[in-house]
């Protein structure tokens, strides 16, 4: 699920960079960060910390709020 959702965000970056660019870096910039971490942790098979994984889902659900938040300042700098 982790996967999919940092997915579509990822995708949608793309047309962030046209209205938004700064919040469409600063959320790749998340991404990439959370990435690396993520599959850091799950690399460590059964000695994985699952605590750090659920603190991990919570900043993708603030990258999720950020990612929001650049689509409606993006909406409103298209209608300007």
């Amino acid at each position: 699920m982790v996967e999919l959702v940092l997915s579509i965000i990822n995708e949608a970056l793309p047309i962030l960079d046209k209205f938004v660019p700064d919040q469409a870096t600063k959320i790749r910039n998340e991404i990439l960060d959370l990435r690396k971490q993520w599959d850091a942790e799950i690399s460590k098979g059964h000695k994985r910390d699952d605590a750090y994984l659920d603190s991990l889902e919570l900043r993708i659900k603030d990258i999720g709020q950020l990612f929001t938040t650049a689509i409606k300042q993006a909406s409103l700098t298209d209608k300007s």
